[in-house]
This record gives structure tokens, C-alpha cells and sequence, in this order.
């Protein structure tokens, strides 16, 4: 059963944190994309392309999200039984406080974006990147995890401008190169962590900085080589796959 689920990416869909996380543990992140994948054409209709829209359905969207949240894990009532970490409809609702995200800042930007320079988006940037930080230690523990993510919100929001110091470091030729790999890091990371801290406890590897070390060159490495020789032939592979299930799809 559980291999039913992983492969068709439900497995995310479940209470039991042993289900979400069975085989390898991050894929469950693939089941909750899928679901926001397939919710996107709604969202997008909801949004019109309309920035006082989109800005209402922040509101209440976080609103929503904080309020599951508080009333499940602070009231203590059993109305409800989320996995915040893992549901795909909670994680829906974040996308979509993103997406709303995203109509504000392309409103913001046609309409004010010349009118400031890079003393001023750098100092956006460096108040929020300390305010943040901030907030992640001292909150950590105390807030819930909705109040995070309306945090993030916002730190989406000033970097999307791409106009201020940080953000030109992030665009440096090598922070470009971990981002076309983020996906392949995140997706393998935990299965090496876990194999290399058994077999370098057989090596008896004591220093915990030499085996960090080590790790990270593993991971990096084999996220490089499937980036560069495989994720092409697996990406044909998936095509041939799914052509019948498009070719119905279209058909209907």
C-alpha cells in the first residue's frame, strides 16, 4: 500500500507522519506540488490578474491558514486533524498566499518600482533580511507555523524586485549554479545523509566537521551528475510514459 501511494503521490494525503515520509522522506513534497499543480488553473481565475484582488485573497487566505492552525494546535479543538507540515491543502493555501504575493508585487512594481534606487531596495533588503532572522530565533517555538509563512510573504516580496545588494549576490554565476540545483539537493539530501552517517560510523569518521564535509560533497556531486547526464533521459522517459494518459486527456 505504501508503495501505491509514493508512486502515485498521495502519500502526503495522510495523517501519519510515517506514511508522509516513507521510502524517501522529502517526496512529500512532490505529493503536495501536485495538488497545487492541479489547483493553479483555479487560483489564477480567482486572481484575474487583479492586484486589489489578489491583495484581498492574502487577507483572507492568511487569515484562513492561521486560523486552522490556532484553533487545531492553540484551541486544542479536534474539528480537524492537519499535518501543517505535510497536508497538501494546507500547503495549497500557502501557495496560493503566494501567488496572491506575486499579483501585489507585479502592481507595485509597474507602478513605483523607477521611483526608487539601489540605496533604497538595498536597505529594504538588509531590514528585512535582519528582521527575519531575528523573528526565526526569537519566535522559533512560539509563533505557529502560519505566521512564518506570512513572514516569508514578505520576504518574497522585497527580493522579488531583484534591485538591491543582496540581491545581486544572489544572481553571482555560482549562487545561479546551486539554484538549477536546488531541486536535485533537496530530493536526494536525505537518503545520502542517511546512508553516509551509517557507513562513517563503520569508517569510525569521529570529527562531525569532516563528515559535514564529506556529506555535502556527496550530495553536490551526485545532484551534479543526475542534473547533467540523467534529468534529460528521465524527463523523455516520463513523456513517453504519460503521452497516453495527454492523448486522453486532449481526446476528452
Amino acid at each position: 500500500m505504501l508503495s501505491v501511494l509514493n508512486l502515485s503521490l498521495l502519500q502526503a494525503w495522510s495523517n501519519n507522519i510515517a506514511v508522509c515520509t516513507s521510502f524517501n522522506g522529502v517526496t512529500w513534497f512532490l505529493s503536495a506540488l501536485l495538488f497545487c499543480t492541479f489547483v493553479t488553473p483555479l487560483f489564477l481565475g480567482l486572481l484575474r490578474k487583479s492586484a486589489k484582488r489578489a491583495a484581498v485573497f492574502l487577507v483572507v487566505t492568511a487569515g484562513i491558514r492561521y486560523g486552522l492552525e490556532f484553533i487545531q494546535n492553540v484551541l486544542q479543538c479536534d474539528y480537524w486533524n492537519f499535518q501543517y507540515h505535510f497536508s497538501p491543502f494546507i500547503r495549497a493555501l500557502e501557495f496560493f498566499m503566494g501567488m496572491c504575493t506575486a499579483g501585489i508585487f507585479l502592481y507595485i512594481r509597474k507602478k513605483y518600482a523607477a521611483k526608487l534606487n539601489l540605496a533604497v531596495y538595498s536597505l529594504l533588503e538588509i531590514l528585512t533580511i535582519a528582521v527575519t532572522v531575528f523573528l526565526c530565533v526569537k519566535k522559533q517555538g512560539v509563533w505557529l507555523r502560519g505566521q512564518f509563512v506570512i513572514m516569508f510573504c514578505a520576504v518574497c516580496f522585497v527580493f522579488a524586485f531583484d534591485s538591491g545588494i543582496f540581491s545581486g549576490l544572489l544572481s553571482l554565476r555560482w549562487i545561479q549554479f546551486l539554484g538549477k540545483l536546488q531541486l536535485e539537493i533537496y530530493m536526494i539530501h536525505g537518503e545520502i545523509l542517511y546512508y553516509c552517517s551509517a557507513h562513517f560510523i563503520k569508517l569510525a569518521i569521529p570529527n562531525v566537521w569532516i563528515r559535514t564535509a564529506l556529506c555535502v560533497i556527496i550530495i553536490f556531486a551526485c545532484a551534479w551528475i543526475y542534473n547533467q547526464f540523467m534529468k534529460k533521459k528521465a524527463e523523455k522517459v516520463m513523456e513517453k510514459l504519460f503521452k497516453p494518459i495527454d492523448s486522453f486527456v486532449a481526446g476528452t
